[in-house]
């Protein structure tokens, strides 16, 4: 596993075309122009894109990936469309999806993706995963789960 902290836009620099078998991604979710941008700068880079659009992102990940290799990320559930189609734009398939809810009353706001560079058309959607229960912020088991908190 490697970890690379460099600009993604020059990743034919960085690392070999079609190098690895798996890319995990939290790309920045929101454009400039779109909400409030946090004054520390790590932060603002974390959630817009001032420094990579998710177009770089997904070109990345065709670049580094195998045929056959996996992209996993998450994103926004409102630029979902944008995302699904930036992923066929670049040769990846999606083939998983799963809807993340704050509450189950309340809209997904987030969503888990995974593609396959040259997979073949097919997609699992998955039970959706619910954050929160009730009102408060109390996880989920499923949630305390992926925490190792089960129980506790």
């Amino acid at each position: 596993m490697r970890n690379l902290q460099d600009d993604l836009r020059q990743i034919n620099q960085l690392m070999p075309d079609a190098s690895v078998d798996l890319v995990v991604s939290n790309p920045p979710y929101r454009k400039p122009e779109n909400g409030r941008i946090a004054p520390n700068n790590e932060r603002a880079a974390a959630r817009h894109e001032l420094a990579g659009e998710l177009e770089n992102f997904v070109a990345a990940a065709a670049w580094l990936l195998k045929n056959g290799g996996r992209f996993a990320l998450i994103y926004l559930a409102e630029r979902l469309p944008e995302l699904l189609g930036m992923l066929g734009e670049y040769g990846i398939e999606p083939k998983r999806l799963r809807m993340i809810y704050p509450r189950q009353t309340e809209p997904a706001k987030m969503v888990l993706v995974e593609g396959r560079k040259g997979g073949r058309p097919g997609l699992a959607v998955e039970p959706p995963l619910i954050v929160y229960r009730g009102a408060g912020r109390d996880y989920t088991q499923e949630v305390l789960r992926m925490y190792g908190e089960e129980g506790r």
